[in-house]
């Protein structure tokens, strides 16, 4: 995908890699940057709202990925209660880090990193039935 291009998915990097590739031009960098990835998920900003890529992926070898189109998503979400329930709260916690991402509390929003979204953040900023519910199914997972 290009920068400026708007996302139709995210993307799971399973295997190989991918030049990712900011400027000022497209997105919020003081100068070019360039990074090579594996094995990560690309754009998932597209699964909880309309997202414009903000850099540049080219494959760099060979690649096996995988896309998730939102509406396929939201659809098998909706199919069960308890996963919309708690991907309802993880949209909402989502989508508040991503407007509130900027500097000088964190960096603005990439396609590969949205800051402060990683699981333990996400779990703990969800309402108590939501943490609840989620730690009653680790303690089932490991019985």
């Amino acid at each position: 995908f290009s920068a400026g291009s708007t996302a139709v998915g995210a993307y799971k990097l399973f295997g190989g890699s991918i030049r990712y590739t900011q400027s000022p031009e497209s997105s919020c960098v003081q100068e070019d940057v360039e990074e090579q990835v594996r094995g990560v998920w690309i754009s998932e900003s597209a699964l909880w709202c309309h997202w414009l890529h903000v850099g540049t992926a080219e494959a760099v070898t060979p690649c096996k990925v995988v896309r998730v189109l939102p509406e396929d998503f939201v659809e098998v979400v909706q199919s069960h209660n308890t996963v919309s329930f708690l991907a309802a709260e993880f949209a909402e916690q989502y989508y508040k880090r991503i407007t509130a991402a900027r500097p000088p509390f964190a960096d603005f929003p990439s396609d590969l990193v949205v800051p402060f979204t990683d699981f333990a953040d996400m779990v703990s900023s969800m309402s108590a039935a939501a943490a609840m519910h989620i730690g009653m199914q680790a303690l089932e997972h490991f019985r």
